[in-house]
């Protein structure tokens, strides 16, 4: 990650824009589906997706 220390005037703003993005976009996929496992975790007691809640 040597990019972030470049001053961003060395960037065109285009590119560092969609660069921006695209970092924010990966960082709330994941914070997305960290979420749903730490409910799944919590509602089900297992980590498995495709656990039944109350059932066999």
């Amino acid at each position: 990650m040597t990019q972030m220390n470049t001053p961003t005037a060395s960037v065109p703003a285009k590119s560092n824009v969609y660069t921006v993005l695209a970092l924010v976009s990966m960082l709330m996929l994941l914070a997305g589906i960290g979420y749903v496992g730490y409910k799944n975790i919590s509602m089900t007691g297992t980590g498995n997706p495709f656990a039944l809640v109350g059932g066999e």
